[in-house]
């Protein structure tokens, strides 16, 4: 699963009377894994004060409104107040840069702001497909009745005419977009570019309440996704350009949850493609990601040992407990009782009290892969710390010839990561200083298995 990226809500306080702050100013405020692109822009009103706006666009396309500013000479402060947030740097003319700290309730973080409007201006990410694309885009809103959310996504498809075998792209855990944007990757717009220009129509939608798409994500579960996902499917089978007979999931992380959720029971899903898919209990992944996530971060034995056997217990009264309430207080209980200070406490029941995890922690996958009667391509990367291969792919080949699926293939890409990058340790780190966005093998491997399990009768170019 990936890691989560927090939505930034910046209501940013900007004055100046220098020109050198008007215009777009992009900085990637980077704690631990974490990494946030923000994008500021400014503006001189008619009276000669600044405004703006500022907006973290690869999770959410909102703008925040900027109040005022904080300017001598060369130097800007832009103050948070909502957010207990101070932004304090100096304009250096030499390199046309900002450069800073953002301090937030203690922590001091460096950040540096750079001009212009490039998308790709904070990183090198050469795998990123730029129009014009050989096919054809079309942007879609889907109605999920039964939720009342209204889905944004992306469809694309060769040109011409014709009923088109289709994919649906579903993202990993965390708020994501259509793209699954991660650090400036944008691994679901290369799958889709990639497909597409192969002959096959491929759809990928914002998450709900995150980019476009209506909702509230924060109080949704798996379950909630997975029925988001059953609209796109029932939108793709209305189509007269679709060939309802070859349409399939192809699920990355929490995806590869979803995916077999949904053909366990729908049996007329033409095929399945797992990426990075969880097959064993929830409760045993999580622990197992944390030991070697923990490692490839370089963490000391001792604190690997003592992190399992905290998580150990708290995901413990997370899953016996009857209900949210009842978890928030065995939780304060226990850390409490081990001298943990009240911001970590806090920090604990909101990241573990979430619908999300509490229904997460208790799932069992098992049941619906070895359900799964159609074509099935298992992927992982031999590195990926957060899905670990070595306790899923076995237990995924297992469960599907349990089932009597005779159209399956499982495979593990030597060096890659969870994100399917060529790497050295597979450590979450990583993922941002890593040019690539995908391996082309594991691209080609997709497209390989598509055209020999789901045919589409066109001859292609790249």
């Amino acid at each position: 699963m990936k890691q989560f990226l927090p939505a930034i809500l910046i209501l940013c306080c900007i004055t100046s009377t220098a020109q050198t702050f008007e215009g777009t100013w992009q900085g990637r405020l980077q704690f631990w894994t974490q990494d946030f692109r923000l994008v500021f822009r400014i503006s001189k009103n008619t009276d000669g004060k600044f405004a703006g706006t500022v907006q973290s666009p690869d999770q959410d396309p909102k703008l925040f409104e900027m109040d005022e500013v904080d300017v001598t000479g060369d130097s800007i402060t832009m103050e948070m107040t909502e957010f207990e947030a101070t932004f304090t740097g100096t304009f250096n003319r030499d390199s046309n840069a900002i450069f800073g700290k953002m301090e937030q309730k203690g922590f001091k973080l460096p950040m540096k702001l750079l001009k212009g409007e490039a998308e790709d201006l904070l990183y090198n990410r050469p795998q990123k497909p730029k129009p014009p694309f050989p096919y054809l885009e079309e942007e879609v809103k889907i109605f999920n009745k039964q939720d009342g959310d209204t889905l944004a996504g992306t469809l694309t498809k060769p040109s011409g005419k014709g009923k088109f075998p289709a994919v649906i792209l579903i993202t990993g855990s965390g708020p994501e977009n259509r793209d699954e944007t991660v650090f400036g990757h944008k691994p679901f717009l290369l799958i889709a570019d990639y497909l597409t220009r192969k002959g096959y129509a491929v759809l990928r939608c914002d998450d709900r309440g995150i980019g476009f798409s209506t909702g509230n994500f924060k109080a949704a579960t798996t379950a909630d996704f997975a029925r988001d996902a059953e609209a796109q499917l029932a939108f793709l089978r209305k189509r007269k350009d679709i060939d309802v007979k070859q349409i399939g999931l192809l699920g990355h992380s929490e995806g590869g949850v979803i995916a077999p959720m949904i053909a366990a029971k729908d049996k007329k899903i033409g095929f399945v493609i797992l990426l990075a898919a969880p097959a064993i209990d929830m409760f045993d992944l999580l622990l197992a990601q944390d030991s070697l996530s923990s490692k490839a971060e370089g963490s000391s034995r001792k604190d690997i040992d003592e992190l399992i056997e905290t998580n150990t217990k708290l995901f413990g009264i997370l899953k016996q407990s009857k209900d949210s309430l009842d978890a928030q207080r065995g939780i304060v209980d226990y850390l409490a009782a081990n001298n943990t200070s009240g911001k970590e406490i806090e920090m604990a029941i909101k990241q573990l009290c979430s619908p999300w995890m509490r229904w997460y922690i208790g799932y069992r996958p098992q049941a619906n892969i070895e359900k799964m009667t159609c074509p099935v391509l298992a992927m992982n990367g031999a590195k990926d710390v957060q899905v670990p291969p070595s306790i899923n792919i076995p237990v995924i080949d297992s469960l599907l010839r349990k089932g009597g699926n005779q159209h399956f293939e499982t495979r593990i890409l030597p060096g890659c990561n969870h994100l399917f990058q060529h790497c050295k340790k597979g450590a979450v780190s990583e993922y941002i200083s890593i040019d690539q966005t995908m391996d082309p093998a594991a691209l080609e491997m997709i497209a390989a298995w598509m055209e020999k399990n789901v045919p589409t009768g066109r001859v292609t170019g790249q």
